[in-house]
């Protein structure tokens, strides 16, 4: 309790929001409940290095892909498979490399808070542009599950229409 206290003062409602949110998507028992996800793409992780027993193996790789599949399983429902899952897979571990290259820099605005508005190593501004990346990567996911989506409902309309026709069609033979 104390913490909660302590975070509410210290950064106001827009960091509570924040904080309930990662508290909701992060509790133990929504971790618990992706277990089966997990343990399924270690299974395939371990099982790939198996099969290519005896060449050399990229362990880095194959744990990015891994964690990647469990968070875009766990975010958006589903893997992503085949040419979507490698092109979004490139995109991801891009923004990745560039976002841990921006907060592994040291930054004068962090030492020096007065000068933090000029933004002098333009910190804030690439951050800005690669968040901008991301939410057009995440907007790519939503927009093609959508479409998805929409081709499911357009089928499932054009099926209750047909089966409102026969539905009519039956209680006029019998009348």
């Amino acid at each position: 309790m104390g913490m909660r206290v302590c975070f509410g003062l210290l950064f106001g409602a827009h960091w509570r929001r924040l904080q309930k949110i990662s508290v909701e998507l992060l509790n133990s028992a929504r971790l618990d409940s992706f277990y089966g996800l997990r343990r399924r793409e270690i299974r395939s992780m371990v099982s790939q290095v198996y099969a290519s027993r005896g060449t050399p193996v990229q362990i880095c790789e194959l744990l990015h892909i891994a964690l990647y599949n469990v968070m875009t399983s766990m975010l958006w429902g589903g893997r992503l498979d085949g040419e979507e899952r490698s092109r979004m897979f490139k995109e991801f571990r891009h923004f990745v490399d560039q976002l841990l290259g921006l907060i592994g820099k040291p930054n004068v605005s962090d030492f020096f808070s007065t000068v933090a508005w000029l933004d002098i190593q333009g910190v804030v501004r690439k951050t800005k542009k690669l968040m901008s990346v991301y939410d057009q990567i995440v907007d790519s996911v939503v927009q093609e599950r959508s479409n998805v989506c929409m081709l499911i409902m357009g089928f499932f309309e054009e099926a209750f229409w047909l089966f409102e026709k026969l539905q009519w069609m039956f209680l006029l033979s019998y009348t």
